[in-house]
């Protein structure tokens, strides 16, 4: 037992004051003359042990009652949970301050962290005079390194410049890694760690009774709170890609709602600093929904912006960040080589009416005959197909040559070799004569492009319902890869880079009197594919984003002109130059939720425009730090905020045991006043009647 008050155990020798004030009042019996005794001697000695025993019991209850008021002031207190020979043993006290984000549910008019945060600066002042504290935050594990502080008041400074973070929470972790700092001091010494935290089950999932690290003597003590009211959260966001239809961009948000009950919220996209697009959904507790909300389509290519949703009890979880690039269709230039490609049943005329505007794939397609190409800008396309050339005029071989060497896709359809003078170095395989094709119809695949979303299988297909008459024997280069074969095995369609662009030579006219592929199903697929790849479009939306504490990471491929060095602007405003090697930059600190935009001056293909691209960085959702719902047991004694210095008393020193030393005092005044006071008399017996003698 220990005592809050020890100085007045001097006053615990007052408890003997009845005894001695009785032994001082006994006096010596004085012997006087009087008659015959012998009668009262027997009554006396037949109610003296009675006499006695009532004395003595009215001196004990005295003695007992001062000795219980005197220890009642000495406070004495009942050995608590934490370790320590006696109060002088001294005390160390870990507190751990909870700095995940779930940590800002707000209450009261105040968030749970700034709760726990007052409650670790009075816990800081309790170790008392022998104590030494240490404190730190905890999220995933611990944020910083234990170690004693030189005073209290040092200690609780720091507590007060920590601040909610972006991290989850593993309270286990921080608690173990609090032990093993305090088991490190050999001495007999009061042991306790204090985690200070929002008690939620999905922070404490590694604790299984008590941390292994820790001694069964270490004392774990945390905060209680009331239950946590409803909290809504959006788990995660994705674009949807559009449709062929033609069906506009669109984000689909997850959301869900912990707790009990219903919730309406509205969820609001914005972008461009705007609100874009609003709708209403209905939350049920314990399940997640997915709505759809369309994305603006005069925002531009680069699209960033935040989804909203009603503010509730904790804020960090309320919005959502994204950034994507929306690539616009490709846009394709057709030069057909002669009048009869654009006529009925002409190569020319397959593709034009395959991706002219309200085709069957999303592409844009401009046509030109093959006289223009020497004077036409070709900055605006993607991809240039040549159809059936029969001439080409140097400088527009050049032109061609350097857009593919730019980035741009070159797909040569080739019924014969005439008019491909200048571009043979660019195409991917040396052409010969005409020959006639394999007897047996079909075509084979052989590879598919080599990078963007396979969306079909070639197998969906009659590939061997394709019949060709006539091709032209075609040796591939070396690196370049064979799409498609014919029936004998020769090649027919073969891809190759060049520059940063790419290249696609199909070995055979398209018109129908060599082919009846553009009248085959597979024909918008072969279409298809061959386009994606040489304008490297996948028709999805390219998304940016990261988790707080994940790398930035920007990569310049080999058709984008990759800049010396850009300009990175963080969600504060704060720039940061970085240097570009290898085509490749890096930037680590995301630690901040929100928007990073990187920023460098644009080339030729860009106007001359400045460029910006920007990631979008979210607080990790699949720790679950939304679901505030606490643990059914936590794992240590709990302190009340409105009675920290009780309960802490109570746990780490023991329950003081005034008030029942007070209680005994009373009941024992009581019971001397019992025993002292005179016995009752009965009544008087009634006299006999003398009976008449006769």
């Amino acid at each position: 037992m220990d005592f809050l008050n020890p100085a007045a155990l001097w006053l615990t020798p007052l408890a003997a004051a009845p005894l001695v004030l009785h032994l001082l009042s006994l006096r010596r019996a004085r012997k006087l003359p009087f008659s015959d005794l012998s009668l009262l001697r027997r009554a006396h000695a037949k109610s003296l042990p009675a006499a006695r025993l009532r004395q003595w019991l009215i001196l004990a209850a005295r003695c007992l009652a001062l000795a219980a008021l005197c220890l009642a002031f000495a406070r004495p207190v009942v050995r608590g949970s934490a370790s320590g020979e006696g109060p002088d043993a001294g005390m160390d006290l870990v507190v751990l301050l909870d700095t995940s984000w779930s940590m800002g549910a707000r209450e009261r008019g105040r968030t749970r962290f700034e709760a726990a945060q007052a409650a670790a600066a009075a816990l800081t002042r309790l170790a008392g005079t022998a104590g030494r504290v240490a404190a730190a935050g905890a999220s995933l594990g611990l944020d910083g390194p234990l170690v004693f502080a030189r005073s209290p008041e040092e200690a609780a400074a720091a507590l007060g410049r920590l601040k909610v973070g972006p991290r989850g929470t593993d309270l286990a972790a921080a608690a173990a890694e609090a032990c093993r700092f305090l088991s490190a001091d050999p001495r007999p010494r009061r042991r306790v760690v204090a985690v200070l935290s929002d008690n939620a089950a999905s922070g404490m999932r590694g604790f299984a009774g008590r941390p292994g690290a820790c001694a069964p003597e270490t004392l774990l003590l945390g905060l209680a709170w009331d239950a946590p009211p409803l909290n809504a959260a959006l788990l995660d966001a994705e674009p949807v890609v559009p449709s062929a239809g033609g069906e506009g961009p669109r984000l689909s948000v997850r959301a869900a709602l912990y707790g009990a009950g219903r919730r309406r919220v509205a969820l609001d996209l914005v972008a461009g600093g705007r609100r874009a697009a609003r709708r209403a959904a209905e939350l049920s507790a314990g399940s997640a929904a997915s709505y759809a909300l369309a994305l603006p389509t005069d925002a531009g290519p680069e699209l960033w912006g935040r989804v909203e949703l009603t503010s509730d009890t904790l804020e960090a979880d309320d919005a959502w960040n994204f950034a994507m690039r929306l690539d616009p269709a490709p846009r394709a230039l057709l030069v057909a080589g002669s009048p009869k490609s654009l006529e009925a049943g002409g190569g020319g005329y397959a593709l034009r009416t395959l991706l002219a505007e309200g085709g069957r794939l999303p592409y844009r397609l401009d046509t030109a005959d093959s006289g223009r190409v020497g004077r036409l800008d070709l900055s605006p396309y993607k991809v240039v197909i040549l159809d059936d050339l029969r001439a080409l005029s140097p400088d527009s071989a050049e032109r061609l040559l350097r857009f593919v060497r730019e980035g741009g896709g070159l797909w040569v359809i080739a019924p014969s070799a005439a008019g491909l003078a200048g571009l043979e170095r660019a195409l991917p395989a040396v052409l010969g004569a005409e020959e006639p094709a394999a007897a047996a119809a079909g075509v084979r695949p052989v590879a598919a492009p080599s990078d963007g979303p396979q969306r079909f299988s070639w197998d969906e297909f009659e590939l061997g319902r394709v019949a060709l008459t006539r091709r032209l024997a075609a040796v591939p280069r070396p690196g370049a890869a064979v799409w498609f074969r014919d029936a004998a095995g020769a090649p027919l369609l073969v891809a190759a880079d060049e520059g940063r662009g790419r290249v696609l030579l199909w070995a055979a006219g398209l018109s129908v009197d060599r082919t009846n592929l553009s009248l085959k199903p597979v024909f918008a697929a072969w279409v298809d594919a061959g386009v994606r790849w040489l304008a490297r479009y996948d028709g999805r939306p390219r998304w940016r984003a990261l988790k707080v504490g994940e790398p930035l990471e920007r990569v310049w491929d080999p058709s984008e002109r990759a800049p010396s060095r850009v300009s990175l602007r963080g969600p504060g405003g704060r720039r940061t130059a970085l240097l570009v090697k290898d085509r490749r930059v890096v930037f680590e600190d995301t630690r901040e939720p929100g928007h990073y935009v990187l920023e460098w001056d644009g080339g030729p293909e860009d106007g001359a425009r400045p460029v910006a691209e920007a990631w979008a960085v979210n607080l990790d959702r699949s720790g679950a730090e939304s679901d505030l719902t606490p643990a059914a047991v936590p794992p240590w004694k709990a302190l009340r905020p409105g009675s920290l210095r009780e309960d802490f008393d109570a746990a780490v020193h023991g329950r003081e045991a005034r008030s029942g030393l007070l209680a005994a005092a009373l009941l024992l005044l009581l019971v001397e006043l019992v025993l002292s006071s005179p016995p009752r008399s009965g009544p008087a017996p009634a006299p006999r009647r003398k009976e008449a003698v006769a």
